[in-house]
């Protein structure tokens, strides 16, 4: 049972110290100091995890500095979109409708709503197709919505057939169609 104790001991101060310890067989356990029991506790207890400390990392040498891992990696700065509020759109809203890229929506589609607030007053110069009927529910279609088979809104069609049936950034819309922001 001594043994066991050490051992405990042994494993306590080898986390506390945040050096690694090799399992080792009870047999192989040096006895420790008496001031290290001491300040041990008699019981078994959970080990508790190491507390990083600067004061307990060893000192970095210029080579080991730039080998060393960091520990918050750094969130990259997000970039802010491009909207109406920033910049006028119309020259690129019209660029969209030049390569014939339409935007499918309906009038009750908080959806649709948001991706024409990123354009402004600059939207009215994008090619719309509106497919909800004034006054009927939602899942009334125009027999051109139907014909198109959107089932998603909002839905922008690209020149090449391509859907993609969500809301778009000025950027994704600029990547896909070649169309400059400004």
């Amino acid at each position: 049972m001594r043994s066991v104790n050490i051992f405990i001991v042994a494993a306590v101060l080898c986390g506390a110290l945040l050096f690694s310890c090799k399992k080792q067989d009870e047999s192989q356990i040096q006895q420790p100091k008496m001031d290290q029991v001491a300040a041990a506790p008699a019981t078994p207890q959970a080990t508790p995890a190491p507390v990083s400390s600067p004061a307990l990392e060893p000192a970095k040498t210029p080579a080991s500095a730039a080998q060393a891992t960091p520990r918050v990696s750094p969130t990259p700065a997000a970039r802010k979109e491009i909207t109406a509020k920033d910049v006028n759109l119309d020259r690129f809203a019209q660029c969209l409708t030049r390569k014939q890229v339409t935007m499918y929506g309906h009038m009750l589609c908080p959806h649709c709503a948001e991706q024409k607030e990123k354009f402004g007053a600059s939207f009215k110069y994008v090619h719309y197709v509106e497919c909800g009927i004034l006054g009927q529910p939602m899942n009334v279609q125009s027999d051109t919505c139907k014909e198109m088979q959107i089932v998603r809104y909002p839905t922008w069609v690209f020149a090449d057939g391509e859907r993609i049936a969500a809301v778009q950034t000025m950027e994704q819309l600029s990547d896909k169609t070649g169309c400059k922001l400004p």
